[in-house]
């Protein structure tokens, strides 16, 4: 068998192989021989043959065997008969005493083997022995547990507080299993994603060289990655500038002159490449190449057409209407009848009736097929013909109807746009009536109202032809009280005739009697049956789980208003009767905290005593805290108050 050495944490990461690849068999380590048996990567039991490491050593520590009674069994012991059957048959200790005591040992022989600064382990793959107890341990835990308790790691490689630690999706797998301590735990669940260790140190209540540990104990669980984050430099020595003077650094600047202008260079690039251009009015402004006269002037394409000395004489019309007539004659498209749409009822042109001089008879332009025959020069410089420049011979309204206009029932000589009036709008006196039919309707309505404000609440209402008087609708048991409240009361009081004093002069006896039915009166008060109060809402009961959570809840309110932010922690409790205990003595103790907090699926609450500005005060303090809260299983501890609220 070869032995292989480690060092500290080396041993760690092989333990830690050994529970993901679900080993089976045995380690042990030297020189001082400590066993661990696995089976299918968890840890079942535990030896050593080293002086107070076995259960019998620790039993005789527990007090439950003497030294000299330990002697005689392991002198006596007959031969096959193990120690721990040995004492169970002899009734020299409990089955809980046992136990515990092999509980102890397998404790003490992990610790030891993780906290060993170096030697050497060999492993043996395999089946166990037939006589190993195969016993239920909880591996990860123990072994996460008592690597965050090494008290001087030694880490393979130094882990700068640089480092930034990446989660992956096996710690999902592994969370619950790790059963961390709640300092740790409280760490881990601050870590998002990604964190760097001091990051991780300074949100939590962990020192750096435990967020180290935190974080190697994560990588070699494989439920995360150290990543180092290097900023790239680029570094210059000295050998690799020049040593320039003054002087120097002044003729290089003044060389600088002599360098090529850059129009020389753009000079040398026309003529070398391009070659010499002409220059032109265009290039001197290059603005010119683009028309920006966007109005359409018919007297300046004219112009260019036949000249600007014929364009300042003729008329721009008439020369259109010249030019035009020039061309040969065609026939016209309206008189060609498969061009025409029959059921067609709009004109194929407008009418005249766009037109905004009214006066003016409407012609017609003779330009269809005529056009054609332009020449492609006259076509690219010829405006379209607008209906105010366009002539056609003079024709009846039979035709133009024959050739599919709509035009008005008139006669030729009287055909002229004419504007009719426009009609005056009848809104105004719509919206009259509706006005007075609503001032109208208000007034209905508000005699009504006024006529119940007028008229006495207490008596019978007014009664006429149609109305029949409405008597008040009081229980009789409720008129009965207020009549013997009224007959006892005196004739002339002093309350009454202060309100008689206080009212407004001018009223009426209606508007008198109402002011005093407002009026409050006590002796009335006093025999009318009052309401059942309403039921008062439950309190939580004292000890339940209901007082606890309303009680955390309060003080969370209360932490968060307050700027200290540390607090020592003493006890995580989800079952209430420790609460009772803790609160029997110091219920009123204006120091005394609790938070809620949820370990899995329960709910629990974590108690604390004191609130302090910094953690060396916090520290300062747990001195003074009360002895009741002080556990030596479980010592108490400090807490930043941000991962809670």
């Amino acid at each position: 068998m070869s032995h292989t050495e480690y060092r500290n944490y080396e041993i760690h990461a092989k333990l830690m192989e050994l529970v993901r690849t679900d080993f089976t068999g045995s380690l042990t380590t030297r020189p001082e021989k400590r066993k661990m048996f696995f089976q299918k990567g968890n840890l079942v039991y535990a030896n050593s043959d080293i002086d107070g490491e076995s259960f019998a050593d620790i039993l005789t520590e527990m007090n439950v065997l003497s030294p000299n009674v330990l002697e005689q069994l392991k002198g006596d012991s007959q031969q096959g008969l193990s120690l721990g059957k040995r004492i169970r048959d002899d009734g020299l200790a409990s089955p809980n005493e046992l136990a515990l005591a092999l509980k102890q040992q397998i404790m003490r022989v992990v610790s030891r083997v993780v906290n060993t600064e170096s030697g050497a382990y060999e492993l043996v793959y395999g089946n166990l022995p037939p006589k190993i107890p195969i016993l239920k341990i909880y591996t990860l835990p123990l072994f996460v547990k008592s690597f965050l308790l090494v008290e001087d790691p030694e880490f393979p490689v130094d882990i700068p507080e640089g480092l930034t630690l990446q989660l992956n999706r096996n710690l999902d797998k592994y969370r619950d299993d790790l059963n961390l301590p709640l300092n740790y735990l409280e760490a881990l669940n601050s870590i998002q994603q990604t964190a760097t260790i001091e990051r991780i140190a300074n949100q939590s209540t962990l020192d750096i060289r435990q967020a180290k540990r935190l974080a190697y104990t994560l990588v070699m669980l494989g439920t995360a990655n150290l990543v180092a984050q290097e900023r790239e430099t680029m570094e210059l020595g000295d050998d690799e500038l020049e040593d320039l003077s003054a002087d120097d650094l002044l003729d290089e600047l003044d060389s600088a002159s002599t360098l090529p202008d850059g129009t020389d260079i753009k000079a040398q690039l026309e003529d070398t490449i391009f070659g010499r251009l002409p220059v032109t009015a265009q290039d001197l402004d290059p603005m010119s190449r683009f028309d920006t006269d966007t109005t359409p002037d018919l007297s300046k394409q004219l112009a260019e057409k036949f000249g600007d000395a014929e364009a300042a004489a003729a008329d721009p019309v008439s020369e259109l209407n010249r030019v035009l007539s020039e061309t040969a004659p065609h026939p016209s498209l309206h008189d060609q009848p498969s061009l025409i749409d029959e059921t067609e009822t709009v004109p194929a042109r407008p009418l005249d009736t766009l037109m905004d001089d009214s006066s003016r008879e409407i012609t017609y332009d003779e330009y269809d097929a005529d056009d054609l025959a332009l020449d492609e020069d006259a076509q690219a410089t010829a405006p379209m013909p607008t209906i105010h420049d366009e002539t056609v011979p003079a024709t009846s309204q039979q035709d133009l109807r024959e050739r599919g206009f709509i035009l008005p029932e008139t006669s030729e000589s009287s055909f002229q746009v004419t504007h009719s009036k426009p009609r005056k709008s009848k809104l105004p006196l719509i919206v009259g009536v509706i006005v007075v039919l609503g001032l109208a309707a208000a007034g209905y309505f508000k005699r009504d109202q006024l006529m119940e404000l007028i008229s006495p609440r207490t008596g019978t209402e007014p009664t006429t032809e149609t109305t029949q008087p409405l008597e008040p609708q009081v229980p009789d048991e409720a008129t009965e009280s207020l009549a013997e409240s009224e007959s006892k009361l005196p004739e002339t009081s002093e309350p009454e005739a202060n309100e008689s004093e206080n009212l407004s002069p001018g009223l009426e006896p209606d508007e008198v009697a109402l002011q005093l039915d407002n009026a409050p009166q006590e002796n009335v008060a006093e025999h009318a049956t009052s309401p059942d109060p309403s039921p008062t809402a439950a309190q939580p009961q004292a000890g339940s789980f209901e007082y606890y959570d309303s009680l955390a809840k309060d003080h969370v309110t209360m932490l968060r208003a307050s700027q200290k932010r540390y607090a020592i922690a003493f006890t995580v409790a989800c079952e209430m009767t420790t609460l009772d205990q803790h609160f029997a003595n110091h219920r009123n103790d204006p120091d005394l905290y609790i938070l809620p907090r949820r370990i899995g699926n329960r709910p629990c609450f974590i108690a604390m005593w004191g609130l302090f500005a910094s953690k060396e005060g916090a520290n300062q303090a747990m001195a003074r805290m009360p002895k009741d809260f002080v556990s030596t299983s479980d010592p108490p501890w400090i807490i930043h108050l941000d991962q809670y609220l």
